[in-house]
């Protein structure tokens, strides 16, 4: 297969990547052909686009983008709801616990006073 060689000028301040010299010849073609390709097809699909073109297509992806912030506060809303029972909850649940050993201790306070009296009485008469 014979190959023809072409030049190509590129801004002086940029450089080709580093794997456009590890391309086969083929695989340069291919590399021009679909970004010649690409480049042409945008053009055409710019130059059909009119300002209200632009203007819809913009509000449809900033209406996309809304509705994903709505959707993301709404679970960021519901998980805080969630974290908040969680935390009331095991607030009741420690205080109840807490109030349980607190009168379990005066029980006990009261029944060691009981005694206390009992044998302090007794060793007095």
């Amino acid at each position: 297969m014979s190959y023809k060689i072409v030049n190509i000028c590129i801004p002086e301040c940029e450089q080709l990547p580093d794997i456009v010299s590890l391309l086969t010849p083929e695989e340069k073609y291919l590399m021009l052909k679909i970004g010649s390709d690409f480049i042409k097809e945008s053009r055409k699909i710019a130059l059909t686009l009119n300002e209200k073109d632009i203007y819809n297509k913009v509000k449809n992806e900033l209406k996309t983008e809304i509705e994903q912030y709505k959707h993301d506060i709404n679970k960021l809303e519901l998980d805080l709801l969630v974290q908040n029972r969680v935390y009331n909850e095991s607030k009741e649940h420690a205080t109840k616990i807490y109030e349980e050993y607190i009168d379990k201790l005066q029980e006990e306070n009261y029944s060691l006073q009981k005694k206390l009296s009992y044998y302090t009485y007794k060793n007095n008469v």
